[in-house]
């Protein structure tokens, strides 16, 4: 269990590999902060990101790893068909394009994790490693969130640059998992209901859907003064708005409980509350979820075969 207040997280630049001016965020949560490995196939990173316009954008692209993000306030726009206002989930599935990305500002809690392809998920300290990496063998430019090679120089002309420091950094090409997810998908929390949950008086309950082979959660929870909530499984919750006290600690606006599998922690509310929970899959469900796609993929190609033989 880990228990971060926002107040005690630095507010850092990000700049780098992607377009714009470079917009700022918290990074609450991360394998550093966690001492977990870096290279597990359950690596995640959780922030809060602060954008104003013209701050970040990017070209049309994909990644192999899946994210959530949460519009607290303002508007993105991810050419997904409607914008992303306060109060929407955005779920980005691993291997689905998004994008391009360009003029959105608010305030928006991130979270970007390894899933069921076992890719794992390349961490901000491993991107800006290969960043640095890439810059210094000056065979390429990093510009408007592609890295461009220079005439002559082996491999795509021209590449995502998240892509081309994955490939560099693991020292192989990167392959995208099929999904069955082909687009970004947007759940606006503001059109569900809040439910009661049986057995839990004074909890309430806004469930925004269960995702992917690995069947994780997103919801959010409403606790009424001296209501408890007794938080379980993998995952972050973070308070969108409220007070009270988690396991021994206070809890204000932007505390954020990270709880691995099989761990469990006790909300108390002083003040009505709202929590957003983000589920993360398990190292066990991602495992079994990879071997699956596997199976998946080389049934496919020996179809592809007996199709090229008739």
């Amino acid at each position: 269990m880990k228990i971060i207040h926002i107040k005690d997280v630095e507010l850092e630049g990000t700049g780098g590999i992607r377009g714009g001016t470079g917009h700022h965020a918290r990074r609450i949560l991360n394998s550093e902060v966690l001492n977990r490995d870096p290279d597990a196939l359950d690596n995640f990173y959780f922030g809060v990101s602060y954008l104003a316009k013209g701050e970040f954008h990017t070209p049309r692209h994909r990644h192999d790893f899946s994210q959530y993000r949460y519009m607290i306030e303002g508007e993105a726009d991810y050419h997904v068909g409607e914008p992303q206002t306060g109060g929407v989930l955005n779920f980005s599935p691993e291997g689905a394009y998004y994008g391009p990305q360009k003029d959105g500002a608010g305030i928006m809690v991130n979270c970007q994790f390894g899933d069921a392809s076992g890719n794992g998920f390349l961490g901000r300290k491993q991107v800006k490693e290969g960043t640095a990496a890439l810059k210094a063998k000056n065979e390429g430019v990093f510009k408007d969130g592609l890295y461009t090679r220079n005439p002559g120089v082996p491999g795509k002309p021209v590449q995502d640059s998240n892509e081309a420091i994955f490939e560099f950094m693991r020292g192989r090409p990167i392959v995208y998992p099929p999904t069955a997810y082909l687009h970004t998908i947007l759940v606006n929390s503001n059109g569900i209901p809040w439910m009661p949950i049986d057995g839990t008086p004074g909890v309430s309950e806004k469930d925004m859907g269960t995702f992917g082979l690995c069947k994780y959660h997103v919801a959010r929870y409403k606790l009424a003064p001296d209501a408890t909530f007794v938080a379980k499984g993998r995952g972050i919750y973070f308070v969108l708005s409220g007070t009270g006290s988690v396991e021994d600690e206070q809890y204000e606006d932007h505390t954020t409980t990270y709880l691995e599998e099989g761990e469990q922690a006790s909300f108390t509310a002083g003040g009505t509350t709202d929590i957003l929970f983000y589920g993360l899959p398990t190292l066990g469900a991602i495992q079994k979820a990879s071997a699956a796609l596997r199976a998946l993929q080389e049934e496919e190609k020996s179809n592809l075969v007996l199709e090229a033989a008739e």
